[in-house]
């Protein structure tokens, strides 16, 4: 719920009310820039928990699966589901069968290292002329330039 709609404020009207007082303004734009530095943070942060996600975590020392409220905070984050299959004879449970299905990790650690420039992308371009074609030309008019 925005804050507009808690207090039945038409948003036009607040951005009005700011924009009268510079004091007001200056201070509404620090408390955005301070509200997209949060959200910027929790995304790394969130990003962080999928991308060093260590599946063992998620499990007891006897190889079963913890219970989610048992669960270190960065395994819960990274969980996308779990999946539990019953084995039964005659109506009755005799063994279940968990499975776990995580985020993607690799996509995790694309997305921190492209955000911290640790990747690039070239770019290429097609200009129809080779670089030596390119180089062999400015020659040519180097020298037209020094018989003038």
């Amino acid at each position: 719920m925005s804050i507009c709609d808690m207090w039945h404020i038409h948003f036009g009207r607040l951005m009005g009310w700011i924009d009268q007082d510079k004091d007001r303004a200056k201070a509404f734009k620090v408390a955005k820039l301070a509200q997209s530095d949060l959200l910027q943070s929790q995304i790394i942060s969130e990003t962080k928990k999928i991308a060093f996600a260590d599946i063992r975590e998620a499990y007891d020392i006897n190889g079963n699966i913890l219970n989610v409220n048992e669960m270190p905070d960065n395994i819960a984050a990274a969980i996308v589901s779990v999946d539990v299959f019953e084995s039964n004879l005659s109506g009755e449970c005799i063994g279940q069968t968990k499975k776990l299905k995580l985020q993607n990790k690799l996509e995790a650690l694309k997305l921190l290292s492209d955000f911290l420039g640790m990747t690039r992308t070239i770019h290429q371009i097609e200009a129809g002329s080779s670089l030596e074609d390119l180089v062999a030309g400015s020659f040519a008019e180097s020298e037209e330039r020094k018989d003038v």
